[in-house]
């Protein structure tokens, strides 16, 4: 499915034929700001990025996505085996590591050797290398994410404004893959073909009537987006009929134009829509 089609459906629905009100380059951004409120909205494809670590860096800018699923740091290959290990971090953020969610105030890193004092332990952490062997027993346990960082515990990364962080540090050069939800691609020309599958051209025709009516001023901005909304529930719903009898995992259906129009399926994580 292309961007023309959807388009030409959406004039259609808006009797833009007889108005022409809109121009190619309106009825483009509408398609694009549609495309990626569904992908907020519904489940979409998952994505893979990766980008190398600086020594002692914690850090780094990461690129604009709709949600990150899972974080993992390929560290130096095993002396022994030569392979090289994929670990796994734990999500967390900032007001956790430092105790806030429990009424703690972390400034206990005078406790540890060649620390400045008073400070929070993840703020006073040194750069280790990756994998990080020095956490829990056998390299497994449950999840600290929401809990006070102390040293030896599990690798963590966390998010400041648009930037990705982790503890410790990594000390060398490293890669980083970040699985996620990453927003649509930007629609440039009516010919583009979509990643969103055919299911979705109603929904994408409900979406951009509601902002062009918007634009127009109309009170119909309202109707088309409860059009929308009545629409991607009936999706969400087919999906849980569909996984009735399949894992407890989110199978959405989007094309995907780098696997000659094959549809992926399955993306991680507990319970259903």
């Amino acid at each position: 499915m292309n961007s023309g089609e959807v388009i030409n459906d959406w004039r259609r629905n808006v009797n833009e034929p007889n108005t022409n009100r809109f121009t190619v380059a309106d009825s483009i951004d509408f398609l694009n700001k549609a495309c990626r409120q569904a992908a907020i909205d519904l489940p979409y494809t998952e994505g893979t990025w990766h980008f190398p670590t600086i020594p002692n860096q914690q850090e780094y800018a990461m690129l604009e996505t709709i949600r990150i699923l899972r974080v993992y740091i390929l560290g130096a290959a095993d002396p022994i085996t030569g392979l090289t290990p994929k670990q796994l971090l734990e999500p967390t953020d900032i007001p956790s590591m430092e105790g806030d969610n429990q009424n703690y105030f972390d400034a206990s890193s005078s406790f540890h050797q060649g620390q400045p004092p008073l400070t929070p332990q993840w703020i006073a952490q040194q750069p280790r290398p990756y994998p990080n062997y020095n956490h829990q027993q056998n390299q497994h346990g449950f999840g600290k994410s929401s809990w006070v960082w102390r040293q030896g515990d599990k690798p963590r990364w966390y998010m400041r404004y648009g930037n990705i962080g982790f503890v410790p540090p990594p000390n060398a050069v490293y890669t980083v893959y970040v699985d996620h939800i990453p927003l649509p691609p930007t629609v440039v020309t009516t010919s583009d073909l979509l990643e969103f599958g055919e299911v979705y051209r109603d929904i994408l025709v409900a979406k951009m009537s509601a902002y062009s009516r918007q634009a127009d001023g109309s009170s119909d901005a309202q109707k088309n987006d409860a059009i929308y909304m009545a629409k991607v529930k009936q999706q969400k719903e087919w999906w849980d009929k569909f996984q009735i009898s399949k894992p407890m995992t989110f199978i959405p259906w989007v094309r995907r134009n780098g696997g000659a129009g094959r549809y992926g399926r399955g993306w991680g994580g507990w319970g259903q829509w």
